[in-house]
């Protein structure tokens, strides 16, 4: 009798644990598509270079129907996946046309804070990507001025 209350405990504790899990990438999902956000730092992986000076034109946006817009990429649509963690893109009209797909992780998602890695789909074996650091808001507006 103990044995069988131990794993009806046991059953109920990772039904809950799986439930959380689930719940957790929901709203993961929603601060993702919660509006635009603005690019505060890129680190290059492919050359050793970053950058940390960006104007309010200078986003990316996951929208809730499946589209996004990144500005120094292009437009297209994302898959998030079950996880909530790691996510596909297909930029359809891209401003680097040999870098098509792409897959993300999303490493830090808060209210209003995102750390992302987008790594190019290349027939090479050889990544391209960036690391990026967003913000719901921009923290240097006075860095530049968009035109």
């Amino acid at each position: 009798m103990k044995k069988n209350l131990t794993l009806i405990i046991l059953f109920i504790s990772a039904i809950t644990l799986n439930s959380c899990k689930k719940d957790k990438a929901k709203k993961d999902g929603e601060l993702l598509t919660s509006g635009k956000w603005y690019y505060d730092y890129v680190d290059n992986l492919h050359n050793v270079g970053t950058s940390s000076c960006f104007n309010e034109n200078d986003y990316i946006e996951f929208r809730t129907d499946g589209t996004l817009s990144i500005t120094s990429l292009g437009d297209g649509t994302y898959t998030l996946n079950e996880d909530g963690k790691t996510f596909t893109l297909n930029l359809d009209k891209n401003l680097k046309e040999q870098y098509k797909n792409w897959k993300g992780t999303i490493n830090l998602i808060k209210e209003n804070y995102l750390r992302v890695v987008l790594i190019a789909v290349r027939e090479m074996n050889q990544d391209y990507g960036y690391e990026i650091t967003l913000y719901k808001k921009r923290n240097n507006p006075n860095c530049y001025k968009s035109k």
